[in-house]
């Protein structure tokens, strides 16, 4: 997922999915909130009086825009009382809600004094929400069209900075990576595949270090239990040290 500070008005992003983070309870609506909802007629607001918007955090309420706004549809979602945690929640939850619709961009719309955790919370709430996992599709679905996957985010609003959202970004990488060897099947990722890949990293990242250790070096270290839980494999053994 790609992740850009946009300076435009939030009506005019262009994106599939617009988010709206707003901090429960909100009596009012101001800044980009207060514009985007004029836009939409009051829906926000009533989506508020209606209970859809809650103080818990990650309650939402889509709105269909029609071409009202540039994005398709706009997500309300509630961020709690507003603390860091709470807009991670959220953005797990529009995450997973992005996911769900098939969206291909989104544009994050935060509160202009939200805090730099706060949006950096968000976004990587939302990449981690959106994930999903389909290196093996059945063959029932091998023709069909390609999932649609999440991969553009553009944050509008807060203090958050590029330099701050690129981090963010690289988390989101990291953990969903992460998150691919775990859900990869062991007969796809052996142990000379997963060294393999933590070779890859090393080479990649300044200042880290990758030792693989093959089973006649684990052996000379005297590391017998490690090597009895390798017999129960027909794969060898890698030690991986970083």
């Amino acid at each position: 997922m790609r992740v850009s500070r946009s300076t435009s008005n939030p009506e005019s992003v262009k994106a599939d999915l617009v988010i709206v983070a707003i901090a429960m309870p909100a009596k009012r609506l101001s800044g980009a909130a207060k514009a985007l909802d004029a836009d939409l007629d009051g829906s926000i607001v009533a989506a508020m009086a209606d209970r859809e918007l809650a103080k818990r955090a990650g309650s939402m309420a889509v709105i269909h825009s029609g071409d009202r706004v540039a994005g398709v549809r706009v997500a309300a979602t509630s961020v709690g009382t507003g603390d860091t945690e709470g807009y991670r929640a959220a953005g797990r939850a529009a995450g997973r809600r992005a996911k769900a619709l098939g969206v291909r961009s989104a544009a994050l719309v935060v509160p202009d004094d939200a805090s730099v955790e706060a949006v950096c919370a968000m976004v990587e709430g939302l990449g981690v929400g959106a994930y999903r996992f389909d290196q093996f599709r059945s063959a029932a679905e091998a023709d069909a069209p390609p999932r649609r996957v999440l991969g553009k985010l553009a944050v509008v609003g807060g203090t958050a900075r590029k330099g701050d959202l690129a981090g963010a970004e690289r988390l989101v990488e990291a953990i969903n990576r992460t998150r691919d060897l775990a859900n990869t099947p062991a007969n796809h990722m052996t142990p000379t595949d997963l060294a393999a890949h933590a070779m890859a990293r090393a080479e990649e990242t300044p200042g880290l270090t990758c030792e693989v250790l093959d089973q006649d070096a684990i052996a000379d270290l005297g590391m017998n239990a490690f090597l009895s839980v390798a017999q129960g494999s027909a794969q060898p053994p890698k030690l991986i040290v970083m």
